[in-house]
């Protein structure tokens, strides 16, 4: 009787470490980055990796929060929740850095004349400006 209990107990337990205890290991996420060149992703404002172009990373399963930003572009935000073993892609929309300049004159009439190029007369806001110098 007691080498039935004792074989019994020794399957069970032989069991249990087989089966790893009911608990499955999260399998990572592949996620593929795609963005502008010279780039830096931040994940969970905390990791900053540089990009450039493209970049695939192993993730947790779980909810990120990316931020791009790049040199000349807007900063993009993207929430995204990962699930055990997906392959995602992200390839936020990157915007370039635009301005406007407002120009005032007394008298106001004055023609504005920008880069050789007539803007209007003032006063005048002259929008959808590049980062840079501008004589006006």
């Amino acid at each position: 009787m007691k080498k039935h209990i004792l074989a019994s107990l020794v399957i069970l337990f032989a069991a249990v470490l087989l089966s790893g205890c009911g608990k499955e290991e999260p399998k990572a996420a592949i996620l593929t980055v795609k963005a502008v060149e010279n780039g830096v992703l931040t994940i969970n404002r905390k990791q900053n990796i540089k990009v450039n172009k493209t970049v695939k990373l192993k993730l947790n399963p779980g909810n990120y929060l990316f931020e791009f930003n790049a040199p000349g572009y807007d900063k993009v935000f993207k929430r995204l929740t990962l699930r055990n073993g997906e392959k995602a892609v992200l390839a936020p929309d990157m915007y370039k850095c635009r301005s406007a300049v407002l120009i005032e004159s007394i008298p106001s009439g004055a023609v504005v004349m920008m880069d050789n190029s007539e803007k209007g007369t003032t006063p005048i806001v002259v929008r959808d400006l590049a980062p840079g110098s501008y004589k006006a």
